[in-house]
């Protein structure tokens, strides 16, 4: 699991791309294309590119990918944020598609499909599955939060430390998504092991089995 420095250094390893969160101050264009470019840094992350964040360019694809993501992330949030007007519990709910909402920017980058990111269920599979390293990345999260926050103080590094939190968050939350998904895929194929060797058994069973004469 990524450290708090791990976290904090990684924006800053090729501190011009961090200026490429600021592409959003360009209407429409730059929203997409910043979202498209969050996805980017999801997939470099899950490879295990960790080191820094990844160049924005070249642009193709990045607008298309940043739609589809705005797409998954704000219909589930949207919807909530409506209903939560009438029912109080729902209120919880949105809150709750917020904390994981970064899980799903992972899922929607591994075949970047609408549906992956709107996939709240097997998100929260993955976290409560591993609820106490969820919780741990998110009191690093807080702690990460709070020292920008801190260095915030004087307006202007806000230049900074606003993408710096906003792309070194992934970091942090990149390796629980890897180790939770690699967990949930050796206790699937253990399980799937175990069914085979059943139905070996059972079929090895049936061919022993006496036939009357």
């Amino acid at each position: 699991m990524a450290t708090i420095k791990q976290t904090l250094k990684y924006p800053f390893v090729k501190f011009a791309r961090l200026w490429n969160y600021w592409w959003w101050l360009v209407p429409i264009w730059g929203w997409l294309v910043v979202g498209g470019y969050v996805v980017r840094i999801a997939e470099e992350l899950r490879k295990g590119k960790n080191e820094e964040l990844p160049a924005i360019r070249p642009f193709t694809g990045l607008f298309s990918t940043g739609f589809f993501l705005l797409i998954a992330l704000l219909v589930p949030l949207l919807a909530t944020a409506f209903l939560a007007r009438a029912s109080s519990w729902l209120l919880i709910v949105f809150i709750y598609i917020v904390l994981i909402s970064p899980l799903l920017v992972f899922q929607f980058s591994e075949k970047r499909k609408v549906k992956d990111g709107m996939n709240i269920f097997r998100a929260t599979r993955l976290v409560f599955s591993h609820l106490g390293s969820f919780l741990v990345t998110w009191l690093k999260m807080i702690v990460v939060m709070i020292i920008w926050s801190l260095a915030s103080l004087p307006v202007i590094t806000l230049l900074i430390t606003l993408p710096a939190l906003r792309f070194g968050g992934f970091r942090l939350f990149a390796d629980f998504y890897a180790e939770a998904v690699e967990r949930q895929q050796k206790k699937s194929n253990v399980k799937r092991r175990k069914e085979i060797e059943k139905d070996i058994g059972i079929s090895i069973q049936f061919r022993k089995k006496p036939t009357k004469k």
